[in-house]
């Protein structure tokens, strides 16, 4: 839904990695059912060949394209125009699979459950730590 978010109100052009779900079978049922028709680009092999001509990429997740922290640095520095949103596996516990590595990286943080957004870190000074109804 965010990545139709940026298309619709934003002109960006996203590319989706959905390695953890694939590109076919849930993701296209999530695709009808959510009512997402914006030209989103979705893979499921993860290919940094492929990021050139985006303005935003998912990928999902960092856990099951084993997309590294050095090598995230990596693409941020072959692809500096480009925002990425990497997305990262969740423990029982609510703390990230991938630990506490990516978060030097990013702008920002935000748990995602159950159509609610809390923001845990954020760059910009606008924004704040309340939770907040998301789409």
């Amino acid at each position: 839904m965010f990545a139709d978010e940026l298309v619709k109100q934003h002109d960006h052009k996203v590319i989706y990695v959905a390695n953890e779900e694939g590109a076919k079978g849930t993701m296209q049922e999530k695709v009808v059912r959510l009512g997402i028709n914006s030209p989103i680009g979705i893979i499921e092999d993860y290919n940094p060949k492929l990021f050139k001509d985006y303005d935003v990429v998912f990928i999902d997740s960092t856990q099951t394209t084993e997309v590294s922290h050095e090598e995230l640095v990596v693409l941020k520095k072959q692809f500096p125009r480009t925002s990425f949103v990497i997305i990262n596996q969740a423990n029982r516990d609510g703390t990230s699979k991938g630990g506490t590595k990516y978060e030097h990286l990013v702008d920002a943080i935000m748990h995602i459950e159950n159509k609610s957004a809390t923001m845990e870190k954020n760059r910009f000074p606008e924004g704040s730590q309340e939770t907040i109804k998301i789409f």
